[in-house]
């Protein structure tokens, strides 16, 4: 708890069925480095470079950390819970308070893929982003050949807002624009997160 009474980023703590998501932190460094060095996930986001430079896993974590003390990005571990094992990230990112709005972005390790870890888990970071940290919009930018992710996203509600066109590896790829609003979440919130309600919390600054 800060001292003014709000809840550091820090302390934020996210659980569904499976999953726990805490925010990201040292311990998690090996697991990411070997995760992100996999082609199967670099290959399926624009900003992770393939081969994954050494080391790059402790730049992004310390950078994370850096940002969620200044409340401008929030990134959360997946961990699978029976096994304690780390799965994935999810974040949220580019804040713009004066606008509301955030970026959504995530990836899960090539061994927890095709599970419904994602479809699980987001909907309890996007109910956490409205109802907590009060954005009003949040979007995101998936591979149009990136079918998993589309399909993930038009699950928890964000509509396709446009065709962009991002470069990975040297080479164009088709990228499509998807975002949600706080009155649109508000109407789905709850069909969505009542799918992973048993055990389903939110807990702020709790243990």
């Amino acid at each position: 708890m800060e001292a003014n009474g709000k809840v550091s980023w820090m302390q934020h703590r996210l659980k569904t069925a499976c999953l726990f998501l805490r925010p990201v932190q040292e311990s998690d460094i090996p697991a990411i480095q070997k995760a992100a060095s996999a082609f199967a996930v670099a290959d399926a986001m624009i900003s992770i470079p393939h081969p994954y430079p050494e080391d790059e896993a402790q730049r992004f974590v310390e950078t994370q950390r850096e940002l969620m003390s200044k409340k401008q990005s929030l990134t959360f571990s997946m961990i699978e819970t029976e096994k304690k094992a780390f799965i994935g990230l999810i974040s949220l990112r580019d804040f713009e308070p004066e606008h509301q709005t955030a970026e959504l972005s995530f990836w899960v390790a090539p061994n927890a893929q095709g599970r419904g870890y994602m479809t699980e888990a987001l909907p309890s970071v996007l109910d956490l982003a409205f109802k907590h940290l009060e954005l009003n919009r949040i979007y995101a930018y998936h591979m149009l050949r990136n079918v998993p992710s589309g399909r993930v996203l038009e699950k928890c509600g964000l509509r396709p807002e446009g065709p962009k066109h991002g470069v990975k590896c040297g080479k164009f790829e088709d990228v499509l624009l998807r975002a949600v609003l706080r009155e649109e979440w508000s109407k789905i919130s709850e069909q969505l997160i009542s799918r992973v309600r048993e055990r389903y919390a939110v807990e702020l600054g709790g243990s």
